[in-house]
């Protein structure tokens, strides 16, 4: 099934970020173009009007939007949702994020070098995995690598919970090639769980535990969770698929697995594009993008940075199916256009 990728792709779409080759600029950026802001009567004017249009779909259950401009506090508001207590949500694929900036700082202490071939840390998946022996870990990094996506594969399934790396991997065994690595860019979470178990060799231990002291830590991200069993579950938004309950459902393989709060995920997109989250050396060889989307059954998510405006951008929609998609591309923009009157 390719429900992940197939997201992916098209809110990419819509984000603008189709054009990878960039994902290796040294400097924090923005990849949107300029749009033209519509000034019709009938556009929302505010975060909560936003929030309460999206949740009038009967595909959308909950939304919870921020927004956070300049040296302003951030502003978050729900409609579906109650957000008094800090409620945490599944980010899914913005767990990529950490893991990059990781990578980078481990590239950047001489740990990891990026121009290592994925066989060099895992020589013992590299007979039977393709590109193993070729594929950069920068190529991985930036989705260039070839390697099969497991989620694409016969025989997987959202309908179940993914908790074993193991089975993942079974997946792509003798699976040939996608393409030869740097040859383009096609998403896949095989990169990414190959990634996590690189760097738990090269650290000698999981590479989750350095996530959360060299980042979570150090910016004081406390409600940000390497795992769903490790986050309070009276605190975790109920997400919906296609009507069915999806919050006991785990993923915990790297690259999707975390759980965090909008305030958080607003904290750390902001300090990865305004430069405080990367030194100048590592921001100068960070390979991967300064924005993602998230996608699990239930839950989807938009974190970005619009630099027009200054403003961090966070929306997390506790349904997945029907239009719910559409809805949270619409949310987004009317908060960008919002942020840039």
């Amino acid at each position: 099934m390719r429900i992940l990728r197939d997201y992916f792709i098209t809110i990419i779409t819509f984000l603008i970020l189709a054009g990878c080759g960039e994902s290796n600029t040294t400097q924090p950026h923005s990849t949107t173009q300029p749009t033209t802001i519509s000034a019709a009567a009938s556009a929302p004017s505010t975060l909560q009007q936003v929030a309460d249009n999206a949740v009038e779909n009967n595909d959308v259950s909950g939304i919870i939007l921020l927004s956070q401009k300049g040296e302003e506090e951030a502003h978050i508001v729900a409609s579906g949702i109650d957000i008094q207590n800090q409620p945490l949500f599944k980010i899914a694929s913005i767990s990529k994020l950490f893991m990059a900036v990781a990578a980078t700082k481990l590239a950047n202490e001489n740990t990891l070098n990026l121009q290592d071939t994925v066989a060099i840390w895992l020589p013992e998946l590299a007979s039977n995995i393709a590109n193993l022996e070729t594929a950069t870990l920068k190529q991985v990094i930036e989705h260039r690598s070839g390697i099969p996506d497991f989620d694409s594969q016969p025989g997987f399934s959202w309908d179940h919970p993914h908790t074993d790396t193991s089975a993942m991997l079974k997946f792509i065994q003798d699976k040939p090639a996608d393409f030869s690595p740097n040859a383009h860019y096609e998403y896949s979470n095989s990169n990414y769980l190959l990634l996590g178990m690189v760097m738990d060799v090269a650290l000698g231990f999981n590479h989750e535990k350095y996530i959360q002291h060299e980042i979570l830590n150090s910016f004081a991200l406390q409600n940000t969770f390497l795992q769903q069993a490790d986050a309070p579950q009276e605190a975790l938004v109920t997400g919906f698929w296609d009507g069915r309950d999806m919050k006991a459902q785990e993923y915990t393989i790297p690259g999707g697995s975390m759980v965090a709060s909008a305030d958080d995920i607003g904290v750390f997109i902001g300090a990865l594009n305004r430069g405080t989250l990367l030194s100048e050396d590592e921001a100068s060889i960070y390979p991967y993008f300064y924005e993602h989307t998230g996608w699990l059954p239930g839950y989807q998510s938009v974190a970005r940075y619009d630099a027009a405006s200054d403003t961090v951008i966070v929306v997390f929609t506790a349904s997945t199916g029907g239009n719910s998609s559409t809805v949270t591309e619409k949310a987004f923009n009317q908060i960008r256009n919002i942020a840039r009157q």
